[in-house]
């Protein structure tokens, strides 16, 4: 195990007035302070490899209810908040929101061509004040906020394309990743920036400056770059792994920055992407790259990584240490192999996610727990999936 090491930073943040049209403005950010993570990917945990109870204390499985008029095409995002779940269906472009115990409780589908509808889901959050759904449109260049019967409340445009999003009370935290955005920056272009900040539809900061090149048009868009961590958004980024926490009035803060030991090459924003080394350093297993969203909670910080293979690891924030249970995992409460991909974190629980057709085929060929064999007696193949919660130690 290894331990988190730090560097000093100086931050030079300043206040900026947000202005229709007005020139755009950067606040500068001095990154040299981040707390290192570094991982060796073939450094898997000896001591209980893949065990789930590593860092578990009980693993539970909740079936999502599941009806002709509620089913789930592809889950592209789950949110956890107020004890309620939220998926995204990319398929359906709706979101669905359930109880903690499974059971259906309303949908958001509003896809279409009218004044009060979307054309498509790009990115989706949560108003953390009233539960609201904020959906982000690309297609449609707008945001759209609507309540749980469906209603339209606010709906403000969106001049520049983006992947991600989050929201804080007025404040939209905006990652535009390697777009290009060339009417935005029109007068610095093929500079540009990554990271704007919206307060009440007007830009108020750029951060994260770039030289836009075509080359990064072929390293793949990133999505879940913003997460929740108490009261904190947290941003990822994800070509070079760095965690930022945006502070009240949106500006970014280093906060942890993720070194794989394994990678010959390292791409970045900083220069030009050698595209051709990339891909050989994938093919040799020398390139391992963050995958899916970054989840940090009180005691806790959990990832995936991409090394060909789908891994996870987590640090244990009171000393430090860093775990690295590898490519798969077990739940050896219930007997049954689990993936690896985080769905989401919140400070008690870890959710992953599971498919009653899989559950169902390995009910036959294993001897799950008395606990497992009664939720797998209840399903169908093609049901809904089944969320499994991961309390925490």
């Amino acid at each position: 195990m290894k331990k988190l090491t730090c560097i000093f930073i100086l931050v030079l943040p300043f206040m900026i007035s947000c202005k229709k049209n007005a020139a755009f403005q950067a606040t500068i950010i001095n990154d040299s302070l981040f707390q290192v993570i570094t991982v060796n990917p073939d450094n898997i945990d000896k001591k209980e490899p893949g065990k789930i109870s590593a860092f578990a204390e009980e693993v539970e499985y909740i079936p999502l209810q599941t009806a002709d008029s509620i089913l789930i095409g592809e889950t592209t995002r789950l949110i956890v908040w107020s004890d309620l779940y939220y998926i995204w269906d990319k398929l359906s472009e709706t979101i669905f929101c359930f109880d903690q115990d499974g059971s259906f409780r309303y949908r958001v589908n509003r896809q279409g061509n009218g004044p009060d509808e979307y054309l498509n889901i790009k990115d989706f959050t949560l108003n953390r004040e009233n539960g609201n759904i904020m959906i982000y449109s690309d297609r449609g260049q707008a945001f759209y906020e609507y309540t749980r019967d469906g209603e339209l409340v606010k709906k403000s445009k969106a001049s520049f394309l983006m992947s991600s999003f989050a929201a804080k009370g007025d404040w939209k935290y905006c990652y535009l990743d390697r777009l290009p955005n060339q009417r935005l920056y029109e007068d610095i272009f093929p500079e540009a920036y990554r990271y704007v900040t919206l307060n009440d539809g007007n830009v108020c900061n750029h951060q994260l400056k770039y030289e836009y090149n075509e080359d990064f048009l072929h390293v793949p868009l990133s999505s879940d770059n913003f997460t929740y961590y108490k009261d904190k958004v947290l941003l990822t980024e994800f070509l070079h792994p760095e965690i930022y926490e945006i502070d009240s009035i949106g500006n970014l803060n280093p906060r942890y920055r993720i070194e794989f030991t394994t990678n010959a090459y390292a791409p970045s924003f900083y220069g030009s992407v050698d595209l051709k080394r990339m891909k050989e350093a994938e093919k040799e297993g020398e390139y391992t790259g963050l995958f899916g969203a970054f989840y940090e909670n009180e005691d806790y910080l959990f990832f995936n990584y991409s090394r060909g293979l789908l891994g996870l690891a987590y640090v244990e924030k009171k000393d430090g240490s860093i775990h690295n249970p590898g490519y798969f995992l077990l739940d050896d409460f219930n007997q049954n192999t689990l993936s690896v991909i985080l769905a989401s974190v919140d400070e008690k629980y870890v959710y992953l996610m599971g498919e009653p057709e899989l559950l169902k085929e390995k009910q036959k060929r294993k001897q799950f727990s008395p606990y497992l064999n009664e939720i797998c007696e209840g399903l169908q193949e093609f049901d809904n999936p089944v969320i499994i919660r991961v309390k925490l130690k």
